[in-house]
């Protein structure tokens, strides 16, 4: 957005001297100077550039946002037309200033909805996009529960506890991605909300249940985890399913810690 405004800053300086596109006419109104509809193009397609070249590192964008960056084109764009049919000098940099406003909002609300030590939304994002959406329920949910964490941050530390978490994300939500959204909605709790139910999803959880470690990309880390997969019933509510799917998550960790009581697995 830098480079789009030092782009229009420079055009106007250099047009105080010498027409670049615009000049004023024998009757002092702003005309457009051959070429200059490819100008007014270039600044709408710079800006969506940079926009998009910064939105690309955000991996999670849910509908909120992408009405936000829907918005910052469309102002954009709207500020370069009323230039080039207009005149309206004024109404660019008016326009680049709502555009720096919805921008500063879509970058923000991001940063308040991602989870900033696994990279995964957070708490508030799975809030937005589960308990406050009415219209389209998720079909199945999964809450996890990583198991020993404490013991494993009193032992090494928080920091490699973090990176634990990361890891631990970062592994599962690799995996789950095909299936839904995957959230840190606490501590060591995480949930996938399905929007439609999948017969291969129970497989896939399995499969991450039987493995004795995260990729090693994010470091040697066990995995380690409880979990309680549920189905919407007909006329459950999202605060029903999500109480089912907690209950059955803490059932499997009693049953874990002892089993691992018994056959210890992994680090603990």
């Amino acid at each position: 957005m830098i480079a789009g405004d030092l782009v229009l800053f420079v055009l106007d300086l250099a047009n105080a001297w010498v027409p670049v596109y615009f000049y004023l006419d024998k009757d002092y109104y702003v005309a457009n100077c051959r070429g200059a509809g490819w100008i007014h193009l270039f600044a709408v397609v710079l800006t969506a550039f940079v926009l998009i070249h910064d939105i690309v590192h955000l991996k999670y964008i849910d509908d909120e946002n992408l009405i936000l960056i829907i918005f910052v084109l469309l102002t954009a764009a709207l500020g370069e037309v009323s230039f080039y049919f207009d005149g309206n000098v004024t109404a660019v940099w008016e326009c680049m200033a709502i555009v720096y406003l919805l921008l500063y909002l879509t970058f923000s609300r991001a940063f308040e909805k991602t989870d900033q030590v696994t990279g995964i939304p957070n708490r508030n994002a799975f809030t937005v996009a589960y308990f406050r959406n009415r219209r389209k329920p998720a079909a199945v949910l999964v809450n996890f529960d990583l198991n020993h964490l404490k013991s494993f941050n009193d032992r090494r530390g928080h920091r490699t506890g973090d990176r634990y978490l990361r890891a631990f994300a970062q592994t599962a939500g690799r995996r789950l991605e095909p299936y839904g959204r995957f959230y840190r909605v606490g501590g060591d709790e995480f949930c996938l909300v399905c929007a439609s139910e999948s017969g291969r999803l129970k497989e896939v959880l399995e499969n991450l249940d039987r493995m004795e470690k995260c990729d090693p990309e994010f470091g040697d880390f066990p995995m380690n985890f409880s979990y309680g997969l549920v189905v919407r019933r007909p006329g459950e509510t999202n605060e029903e399913l999500y109480e089912r799917a907690d209950e059955m998550m803490y059932a499997d960790k009693r049953r874990t810690e002892a089993a691992d009581s018994d056959h210890p697995r992994g680090d603990q």
